[in-house]
């Protein structure tokens, strides 16, 4: 096992393994650190008011998601895992979609409110 996966490393894969890795722990790192890390984070990082509402809408939907299936709750995140497992293709891109759009809509949330938080923004 160990000589096959040093072949697959070894023929170029590594920047796509490391490439996943990154967006796994991205994605476990930035819910995690929305709860008692983020007042740290966002000041030793120096975000825009447009990444914090990226740090804060991703997480929500995946954390609504991972709710839902620890505590068996029916919803939009069940209805999606549920969807995956029938191999029902249009409810996923339906749900996908939806979920889409809500992280679009926070964003857009957040940059509006950026303008309105700091005068020297100006949107013409």
């Amino acid at each position: 096992m160990a000589t096959s996966f040093r072949t697959f490393l070894k023929s170029g894969h590594a920047p796509t393994l490391f490439a996943s890795l990154l967006y796994f722990t991205y994605c476990c790192g930035v819910w995690v650190t929305n709860g008692a890390m983020a007042p740290f984070i966002k000041e030793s990082l120096q975000l825009s008011p447009a990444q914090v509402g990226v740090m804060l809408s991703v997480p929500i939907f995946a954390g609504a998601i991972i709710t839902e299936q620890v505590f068996k709750v029916n919803g939009i995140g069940a209805a999606l895992i549920g969807a995956i497992h029938a191999n029902d293709l249009p409810m996923v891109q339906t749900l996908t979609f939806i979920f889409a759009v809500l992280i679009v809509l926070f964003n857009l949330i957040a940059d509006i409110l950026y303008g309105v938080l700091d005068p020297r923004i100006r949107y013409d």
